[in-house]
């Protein structure tokens, strides 16, 4: 059985910690919060995991760890702190970049799912409108990140 308690919780540590990674302008603390951020994924898919008993979210957990977790945490450290130790980016106006940030990604995804979701009839395990607002603000959070950051 599934606790959606559980599920909003973590989905709001991932939400958080992509915020933090996008009003950070230092690459150090963000390269962590990165890493904290694909832990907090991967305990997401292993607790689906166990709850739905479901050996593909295990193997999904596994290769976050692996992957996200540790190799992408070394290369970025090995290609960016290492080399210029204290390095800050580029990019002025961070703090209001994250205040556009939030605005946006909470009005698109408001307005994504107001005018197409709703009408959609989704049947699932996990039928939670929240998690479906979680995931359209972090998605709408990576592609304003995209755009926005040149580093």
């Amino acid at each position: 059985m599934i606790n959606s308690e559980i599920l909003e919780l973590l989905s709001t540590f991932i939400l958080i910690s992509a915020f933090y990674i996008q009003g950070q302008a230092y690459f150090k603390p963000a390269i962590y919060v990165q890493a904290l951020q694909s832990t907090l994924i991967a305990i997401l898919a292993f607790y689906l995991g166990i709850s739905l008993f479901s050996i593909d979210y295990i193997i999904l957990g596994i290769t976050i760890i692996l992957l996200r977790t540790v190799i992408i945490t070394i290369f970025l450290f090995r290609g960016l702190v290492k080399e210029k130790p204290g390095t800050r980016e580029s990019s002025n106006g961070v703090a209001s970049e994250l205040i556009l940030n939030l605005a946006f990604s909470i009005i698109a995804s408001l307005v994504v799912y107001y005018f197409v979701l709703e009408k959609i009839p989704i049947s699932t395990e996990i039928n939670n409108t929240l998690m479906l607002l979680f995931a359209f603000i972090l998605l709408f959070q990576g592609l304003f990140l995209i755009i926005s950051r040149r580093s």
